[in-house]
This record gives structure tokens, sequence and C-alpha cells, in this order.
């Protein structure tokens, strides 16, 4: 993602966050991959940061994910 298209998507009227939380197993970090969309209740979201992932425990942990505003730019 292009730094025009991430503050777009960060500074839009429209820009949206999501806070949640997900189940990550090391091969899902291993294949983790920012610029993949995600498609979450009728909108595209991008993964924006995982926190409190243990790579000894894989376990529940916090993600931030943004809404993709306009897949044209």
């Amino acid at each position: 993602v292009s730094q025009s298209r991430y503050k777009a998507e960060i500074t839009d009227k429209d820009s949206k966050l999501m806070l949640c939380h997900a189940k990550l197993d090391n091969s899902d970090i291993a294949s983790l991959d920012f610029s993949k969309l995600i498609y979450v209740d009728g909108s595209y979201w991008r993964l924006n940061k995982i926190e409190d992932w243990n790579a000894e425990e894989p376990d529940v942990c916090k993600i931030e994910l943004i809404k993709v505003i306009n897949l044209l730019y």
C-alpha cells in the first residue's frame, strides 16, 4: 500500500478502525501479508496492527483493522 493510499484511508471522513480479537497460530503469522484485504460483514478491511501475540503460546491476540474506503485511487 502506497503512502498516499494509507493516508487517504486514515484521514477520510468515513475512515474507521476496528479493534477485535483473533486466534492466530504460528502458520498464520508466517504467512501474514498486510497488503491482503480482509472481508468482514460486508466491508473490506486492511490489517494494521497485531498486539499481544506470543510465539511460544499462540492464542487469542488483539488486532486492529482499517476500513478500506476506496479500492481505486
